[in-house]
């Protein structure tokens, strides 16, 4: 199982989604190269559910993206603690 908080830096654009209190929606693209963090445990054998989302940081919003995108579009950053 991976951490929580984990650090992944996005090879390629993805889609995050925010919920509004309103319950509305708003998407954001995430450019290619943009370091985003796992709220959620973010597991290293790749999901084969193509509906699951976890939470995620980003440019300090929490939104959530599908859990397929993290591990296919990220690359997971070793942070000095995990050496």
């Amino acid at each position: 199982m991976g951490q929580i908080g984990q650090r992944f830096r996005l090879k390629s654009p993805s889609m995050g989604t925010v919920l509004q209190q309103d319950g509305k929606k708003i998407v954001f693209q995430i450019p290619a190269g943009s370091e985003i963090v796992a709220i959620d445990p973010i597991p290293e054998q790749l999901s084969k559910n193509q509906l699951c989302k976890v939470n995620i940081q980003w440019r300090g919003r929490t939104m959530t993206m599908y859990l397929v995108d993290v591990q296919e579009r990220g690359e997971r950053i070793q942070t000095a603690e995990a050496k």
